[in-house]
């Protein structure tokens, strides 16, 4: 299991807006340590390959968000492995309209084949139907929907997987 997780904080650390804030709730993760083997990849944009010095650490001043799909690319090996046919990365997250869209096209894009968590991800306004919808029709064409079930049942299946996010 590997995460993909945000630091919106603007350059210079004046923001305001607490959202996505390293230190603050609802930056932490809610993934028990112990189930990822490697360090989440920090995100500094709504798309995966866009980043930014002093991301993810408190601490730190962070930087203007900057392009570096090397580095995503050199974590996605590390992290998941290579593109294969071996089964799909399943991407869960907030907001399926924004966010999970960009790393589900960044990850389809790079050869991975990929899945949307239905029970994982929702919409901006919660709305179930436009959620449905959204997965019926614009996601279906980066990656098909999958519930928790379908999961679960695969994995019961295989042993030593490690494909699933």
């Amino acid at each position: 299991m590997t995460e993909i997780v945000s630091d919106y904080r603007s350059p210079g650390g004046d923001d305001a807006d607490n959202t996505c804030v390293p230190g603050h709730w609802g930056y932490e993760s809610a993934i028990p340590a112990d189930l990822k083997p490697a360090a989440p990849w920090v995100k500094a944009s709504i798309a995966p390959t866009w980043v930014r010095d002093g991301g993810g650490r408190a601490e730190a001043i962070p930087g203007p968000a900057r392009p570096d799909p090397a580095g995503f690319a050199t974590w996605l090996d590390t992290t998941i492995g290579p593109p294969d046919r071996s089964g799909p990365v399943v991407i869960m997250g907030l907001v399926l309209e924004v966010c999970v869209l960009a790393a589900l096209t960044e990850i389809r894009l790079r050869g991975y084949s990929a899945s949307v968590l239905l029970e994982g991800v929702d919409t901006y306004d919660g709305d179930q139907r436009r959620k449905h919808d959204f997965l019926d029709t614009l996601a279906g064409f980066w990656g098909q929907p999958v519930t928790w079930a379908q999961c679960t049942t695969e994995l019961a299946g295989q042993t030593g997987s490690s494909r699933h996010d």
